[in-house]
């Protein structure tokens, strides 16, 4: 149990998904007291205990239920003979999804990709940025963000993409661009976007279908071009059009609606 702060933290940081539970309260015989805590993951693995027996199965078969974005909750239980268990107490358990900080993958470390880096670390984001160009990233970047020098083709499937994952392209060069958002659109993150003008977008979409054969779902799942509708010049301010689509794909993935 000594060790369950650094699974949480692991978690939060790194992944994956789990659900912490908690023992809030008890009342009379019980195998836990107030406090006890437990981790369970996606696979059924469990890190801690909160007493073992029928609750804990119990409490377990709930975690593994829960969805991403579901609320938490707190679980009430009659320790009682006639129930199938011995203790005879009570005792209520938190449950809360815990998710690891979003990572949003930039692939372009150019104006608009440091710009945007630095604005999503202040939102909270874990920031990877991906460019080929020797001598892209300064000290400062490597102290901030994950960063990968290499070759574009070989990036996109080592990053093992997920549908947790929000992605934007904007690299030097339209093939790039259009080559590496196929790739990354095929394992349907939450959010990914293109930057682009209207010709460009139009030849993506093109080749999507007859060179990459992406359905259109992903094809529509694709920001194209990337950000809000707002008047743009400056890489500042198409960060800035870029951030906000990125937080609101996130809080709507959260159950927020729009303010009108």
């Amino acid at each position: 149990m000594s060790n369950i702060f650094q699974h949480l933290h692991e978690t939060s940081t790194r992944g994956p998904a789990a659900v912490l539970c908690i023992v809030v309260s008890t009342l009379g015989s019980v195998p836990r007291r107030a406090g006890a805590k437990m981790m369970v993951y996606a696979d059924g693995s469990i890190a801690g205990t909160i007493g073992g027996g029928a609750t804990e199965f119990e409490v377990i078969n709930r975690a593994l239920q829960m969805q991403p974005g579901e609320a938490p909750q707190v679980l009430s239980f009659d320790l009682k003979p006639e129930h199938g268990l011995a203790c005879g107490g009570q005792m209520q358990v938190y449950l809360e999804r815990i998710t690891p900080t979003d990572r949003l993958l930039i692939f372009g470390a150019g104006h608009i990709g440091k710009e945007l880096a630095s604005m999503a670390s202040g939102f909270g984001f874990r920031i990877t940025l991906v460019d080929d160009r020797e001598g892209i990233f300064n000290p400062d970047d490597q102290l901030r963000y994950q960063c990968i020098a290499d070759s574009y083709p070989h990036i996109p499937a080592s990053l093992n993409i997920g549908a947790d994952d929000y992605v934007v392209v904007a690299t030097y060069e339209h093939r790039l661009d259009i080559e590496i958002t196929a790739v990354a659109a095929a394992n349907a993150p939450r959010y990914i976007g293109l930057i682009g003008s209207k010709g460009k977008i139009a030849l993506a979409r093109k080749r999507f279908v007859e060179e990459f054969h992406l359905t259109d779902d992903l094809i529509n799942r694709i920001e194209m071009p990337i950000g809000v509708p707002i008047a743009t010049e400056t890489p500042r301010e198409i960060a800035l059009a870029i951030m906000a689509s990125l937080v609101d794909a996130r809080n709507r993935s959260r159950g927020l609606k729009p303010k009108k």
